[in-house]
């Protein structure tokens, strides 16, 4: 390895134990921290009572950054089940976020946190594991662990891949990470541009596969039940549902309420805590009901529960989700997969189903409150336009889906040559 390459690795090591040393010490001020850094302590506990096990089939180490990553990666997992019965599979996370949420996910053998990038951590980490392969969604790029696994001869691939050539380890100076990457058996990204970033930056091992969570919101919305107490509160009006909703998205819900007058409006927080629920309710002015309540008598309904959300989509007729003023828009995908026109704020470039389901005009962008009433009341007026953005949406979903498929058969043929 030349002189600047080292340096780097040297660097980014060296920036990975004050890394660590940082969760160290602000473990004693944050709840999230000190939850990272005693899963981070567990690790080896775990994974050695794991090994003791007797195994019989191959076995997939899985990393995913948080939840959203999981999302992605839960697809590939279950169909791979399916297709490999035996297979064992390591299910790995850098944040507390997700792991949290899915540390008893039944179909992982087992579910741990990562613990730091460091050469004698990760070498002891493949040791342990001993994996047939393995898959990384979407970006989390631990350089020494892909190195030990390239050096291991370890069949590594990524997933839902995205790319527009200002990545860090697609620049010269970094050519180092670029070649770790170009080491990989495949890297499955979600669209052709990234297909050419990857192919004019001399990468030979890319596939367009798209976003495996596409097939999950296709699974999640043919399987879908709502209650039919639900049923009977919409069964007379048109219906909006404003998902994943922050306090920086109340204004929107404030004006739509104030001004769709004729619709039933079903508001699902991201946060539950009944003081967040308290202040939402005041930010509206006008009476809600809240779900777990005996009687309804509002034609504001406030869900003050989790999980229920991506089948509730199945009764709306417009849906606005959240995040876009904040740090980012939620999914808009479980939306989009009933055919349904999605709304969201500016903060979503990101997320390039955003810009695609805008472009292809099954979504708009909200920028101030009165436009998401403005475009509602439009399309209200407009029933052709209206059923031309349901049928963007539906059309969006289905013409992505198959990626699961694509991605499973590849990582079979390769397992059962293992």
């Amino acid at each position: 390895m030349a002189f600047k390459d080292n340096l780097i690795f040297a660097l980014y090591s060296t920036g990975i134990r004050a890394g660590n040393l940082y969760i160290k010490a602000g473990s004693y001020f944050s709840g999230k921290l000190a939850r990272l850094m005693e899963g981070r302590e567990n690790t080896f506990g775990l994974l050695s009572a794991e090994k003791q096990k007797s195994r019989t089939g191959p076995v997939l180490w899985m990393h995913c950054s948080s939840l959203g990553e999981f999302e992605q990666g839960r697809p590939l997992i279950e169909n791979l089940k399916e297709r490999v019965p035996d297979i064992r599979i390591y299910l790995s996370f850098f944040s507390p976020s997700g792991y949290e949420v899915r540390k008893d996910y039944p179909h992982a053998n087992i579910t741990f946190y990562l613990p730091a990038d460091l050469p004698q951590v990760d070498k002891k980490l493949i040791e342990l594991i001993r994996p047939d392969a393995f898959v990384l969604v979407k970006y989390d790029l631990w350089w020494n662990l892909l190195g030990a696994m390239h050096d291991s001869r370890i069949p590594v691939y990524l997933i839902s891949g995205v790319y527009r050539g200002s990545e860090y380890f697609l620049q010269p100076i970094f050519s180092v990470f670029g070649d770790i990457l170009k080491k990989f058996r495949c890297i499955f990204v979600q669209d052709s541009l990234s297909v050419d970033v990857l192919s004019k930056a001399g990468f030979f091992n890319v596939s367009l596969a798209g976003d495996t969570r596409v097939d999950r919101v296709i699974e999640r919305a043919a399987t879908a039940e709502v209650t039919q107490r639900i049923i009977q509160y919409t069964s007379s009006k048109k219906v909006v549902i404003y998902g994943s909703i922050w306090e920086q998205d109340v204004p929107v819900v404030k004006h739509a309420i104030e001004n769709l007058g004729d619709f039933i409006h079903i508001i699902a927080p991201h946060d539950i805590h009944p003081s967040r629920l308290d202040s939402l309710q005041q930010a509206i002015g006008r009476p809600c009901s809240l779900y777990s309540e005996e009687k309804w008598d509002s034609t504001i309904l406030v869900i003050n529960n989790i999980g229920m959300l991506s089948s509730l989509y199945k009764v709306a007729d417009y849906v606005y989700v959240g995040g876009g003023f904040g740090k980012g828009i939620h999914n808009i995908l479980e939306p989009a997969a009933y055919g349904i026109p999605v709304f969201f704020g500016p903060k979503h470039q990101k997320f390039i189903e955003a810009t695609d389901l805008i472009s292809l005009g099954g979504a708009r962008e909200i920028t101030k409150p009165v436009d998401l009433t403005d475009f509602v009341s439009g399309l209200e007026k407009d029933n052709k336009k209206y059923r031309e953005a349901c049928l963007a949406s539906s059309k969006y979903i289905r013409d992505r889906s198959g990626a699961t498929k694509i991605i499973s058969e590849m990582l079979t043929s390769s397992l059962q040559q293992s």
